[in-house]
C-alpha cells in the first residue's frame, strides 16, 4: 500500500484504492480511515508488522537499498518502479515504527499478528501490560483483542484491561474475564504457550479443550506448548491416538512453533485412511508417522487412482479466488490426481471436501518454488491452509510470501471496504478487528 511518512507529525500515511490510512506515532498510537464513501473518518485497528531488531540499522539498509540497483530478477520498468515504490513504503514505515520503544518492539515482534491489538494495550496500560507480555505471552495475546473471547464484548475494553491489571489483580483474573477456565492449571499451560504459536483460532481452540480434565492434565506436564502440540490435543481424532511421548517431543521441536507442520500431516493421514478405508494405527513415536507416511507415498499412484475413481462424475466449483501466471487453480480431478502424483502427497484425499463439501479448494504453485496450496473457507472467509513441497516438506520464506501476497491482493477490496479487517500474515485469514 503506497504511504508517505510526516517528519513534523510522526504520522504515516497509506494509501489505496481510493481509501486513505492514518497511523499517529507512539505514545499514542491511533488508527483512521476514510474510503471513497465515508464522509467522516472512522477508527481502524490497521495491520502492522512490527520490526525487533535495531531500527537504525533496517532504516540504514533500506536507504542503501534504495540507492543501490534493482536486483538481476527485477525485470523490466513497470517491476522496477513497483519494487522501489515497496521499498520506500517499508523505509516510511520504518520512520514510523522509530518512535515505538526498542523493548516493547522486541516483546511485540514475538507474535504472529495482531501487533497492532498488542501495542496499543501497551500505550494505555503501561508497564503492567508489558509484565504481562513476559510472564504470560498468551494470556497477554487473547487479552488484547478481548472482544473475540468474550460472550459479551465491553464497550471500553481498555478501562476494563487497566483496572484487570491493577495491582494486586491475577492473572486468574483475567482468565475468568475472557471465559477461560480460571483454575492455576490452565494459567500455567497459557504461559507454557510459546509467543510465536498464539492465534487467536487456536486459543480459542484451546479454551475449549481446557474444559476437559484430560487435556489439561496432558498440557500440565509439558514445558513448552508450541502450534503442533496445539493442534493435536485440541482436535479429539488426533489427541485419541497421539501418545504423550510424541507430544513431548513435538513441543521441543521450534520447526512446529509457527506452523504445525507434522500435525498437519497427520491429519492429512487420517483423511487419506477414512478415503481409503484404513484404521489409522496408534501414534506412539514420531517414527511411526515418518514411516508410515513413505509406505503410503511410495504407493501414492494406486492411491490417487482409487481415490480420483469416486470423484469423476462430480464437478469441481468454480475456484473461490482467481488464479494468476504463478498460482494456478485445480478444477478438476484429473489435475488434482496429476499433482499428487508429482508432487508425492495425499493431496487427492481432499477431493471430496473440494467437490461436495465446498470449504477448501486446492492451488498449483508455480513460482518461486513448486508447491501446493490449500485455501480454507471460514466463518470470515478463504484463509490460506497449508503450503505443502514435494512429499509433504516445508517450503521457502519466499513461497509464502507469494502465495500471502496473492491472496491478499484478491481481498484487499474486502479488506478496504471492511476498515477493520486485515489478512492474518500467517494463515491467510480475514481477521476481523
Amino acid at each position: 500500500m503506497p504511504s508517505r511518512y510526516k517528519a513534523e507529525s510522526g504520522k504515516l500515511i497509506r494509501f489505496g484504492g481510493g481509501t486513505t490510512e492514518v497511523l499517529s506515532p507512539w505514545p499514542t498510537p491511533r488508527g483512521w480511515i476514510k474510503g471513497p464513501n465515508d464522509r467522516a473518518w472512522r477508527h481502524v485497528r490497521p495491520f502492522v508488522r512490527l520490526p525487533g531488531s535495531d531500527i537504525d540499522r533496517l532504516i540504514s539498509r533500506q536507504v542503501k537499498r534504495l540507492q543501490g540497483p534493482m536486483p538481476a530478477s527485477v525485470r523490466g520498468a513497470e517491476a522496477i518502479a513497483l519494487d522501489r515504490r515497496r521499498r520506500e513504503d517499508h523505509l516510511n514505515f520504518l520512520f514510523w515504527a522509530r518512535h515505538i520503544p526498542s523493548d516493547i518492539r522486541r516483546s511485540i515482534s514475538t507474535f504472529p499478528d495482531r501487533h497492532w491489538h498488542l501495542l496499543s494495550m501497551l500505550a494505555c496500560c503501561g508497564s503492567a501490560a508489558h509484565d504481562l507480555i513476559r510472564t504470560n505471552p498468551a494470556l497477554a495475546y487473547a487479552l488484547a483483542s478481548s472482544w473475540v473471547f468474550r460472550q459479551s464484548p465491553v464497550t471500553q475494553p481498555m478501562r476494563s484491561i487497566r483496572a484487570l491489571l491493577r495491582r494486586g489483580r491475577k492473572q486468574r483474573d483475567i482468565l475468568a474475564w475472557l471465559d477461560f477456565p480460571n483454575s492455576e492449571a490452565v494459567r500455567r499451560i497459557l504461559a507454557r504457550v510459546v509467543p510465536v504459536s498464539c492465534r487467536i483460532p487456536r486459543l480459542l481452540y484451546l479454551r475449549d479443550a481446557c474444559g476437559e480434565l484430560p487435556v489439561v492434565k496432558t498440557l500440565c506436564h509439558l514445558d513448552r506448548i508450541n502450534a503442533s502440540v496445539l493442534r493435536i490435543v485440541t482436535d479429539p481424532a488426533l489427541r485419541e491416538r497421539t501418545g504423550f511421548d510424541v507430544l513431548k517431543r513435538l513441543s521441543g521441536k521450534k520447526r512446529q512453533d509457527r506452523r504445525p507442520h507434522l500435525a498437519w500431516v497427520l491429519k492429512d493421514f487420517d483423511r487419506m485412511c477414512a478415503e481409503s478405508d484404513i484404521r489409522p494405527p496408534r501414534i506412539w513415536t514420531l517414527d511411526i508417522i515418518e514411516r508410515t507416511l513413505d509406505e503410503m507415498l511410495e504407493n501414492i499412484g494406486d492411491e490417487n487412482d482409487s481415490l480420483c475413481s469416486s470423484l469423476e462424475n462430480m464437478p469441481f466449483p468454480v475456484p473461490p479466488v482467481p488464479g494468476n501466471r504463478a498460482i494456478v487453480p485445480i478444477t478438476d480431478a484429473t489435475m488434482l490426481r496429476e499433482e499428487g502424483a508429482v508432487q508425492k502427497h495425499c493431496i487427492v484425499a481432499y477431493g471430496r471436501a473440494i467437490a461436495v463439501e465446498k470449504n477448501t479448494y486446492i492451488y498449483r504453485l508455480l513460482e518461486p518454488e513448486r508447491a501446493t496450496v490449500e485455501l480454507a473457507r471460514s466463518d470470515t472467509g478463504w484463509k490460506i491452509g497449508q503450503v505443502k513441497g514435494f512429499r509433504n516438506r516445508a517450503v521457502s520464506r519466499e513461497a509464502h510470501r507469494a502465495v500471502r501476497r496473492w491472496l491478499e491482493s484478491m481481498m484487499r477490496g474486502c479488506r478496504q471496504s471492511a476498515g477493520q479487517s486485515a489478512i492474518d500474515d500467517d494463515s491467510g485469514r480475514i481477521i476481523q478487528g
